[in-house]
């Protein structure tokens, strides 16, 4: 795998005609329903494929909204997955397939089928819908360039996608240029402050016309 490549739904402009996701949808309702809470899962807590199939119900901690990850992949140490309500939500559609039995569920595998079995039917799905060059792992990237792009703060970023270093989470950096605009319009607001001190015209006044 590729780990430095970035790879999101609905990654080429403009969005609103190119809706992958929507796509994929409609395409996993329409022949295999059971799925749709697995894809959400994924779009919703950046968990990798081995993770959700390896994620059993004793790790879900429905009050705290956290999932443990045992050994995870970049640290080999226990990981903590932060869940939002759309998480919750697909995990509940997904626990009520087991029934009332707790004690049963608890050793049960979050996703049931093998990794092989995944294949098959998301292969099927992303042909079938048209999106090209996109494997389950950037539903992963999607996570991270939506958080990015929705302005949150990139430690918290790392910390989210469990990511050892800060330099792996600074792929998705240039994904918030607004945070840039703003760091450089802090100068702005200081050569103001400076010209109000002084008396002297900010860059942003017309210069005045010079006499002959």
């Amino acid at each position: 795998m590729n780990n430095e490549r970035v790879r999101w739904l609905n990654q080429d402009p403009p969005a609103l005609t190119n809706d992958e996701e929507s796509r994929l949808r409609a395409v996993i309702r329409r022949h295999c329903p059971e799925r749709e809470a697995q894809f959400d899962l994924a779009l919703n807590s950046g968990l990798r494929l081995s993770e959700q199939h390896g994620l059993l119900w004793k790790h879900v901690d429905w009050d705290r909204k956290l999932a443990t990850i045992e050994l995870g992949k970049g640290s080999g140490r226990i990981e903590h997955v932060v869940l939002n309500s759309q998480a919750l939500r697909a995990l509940a559609k997904l626990r009520a397939r087991l029934g009332p039995d707790e004690a049963k569920a608890a050793e049960h595998p979050v996703c049931e089928g093998t990794a092989w079995d995944h294949r098959e039917w998301w292969d099927d799905v992303r042909r079938e819908a048209g999106v090209k060059d996109f494997d389950w792992h950037d539903l992963r990237h999607t996570f991270a360039s939506r958080l990015v792009m929705r302005d949150v703060n990139i430690l918290a970023v790392q910390k989210l996608m469990r990511h050892a270093t800060l330099s792996v989470t600074l792929r998705y950096a240039h994904l918030a240029p607004s945070h840039l605009h703003e760091a450089v319009e802090k100068l702005c607001a200081a050569a103001s402050v400076a010209a109000s001190v002084t008396g002297v015209s900010d860059a942003t006044q017309k210069p005045r016309q010079i006499l002959q």
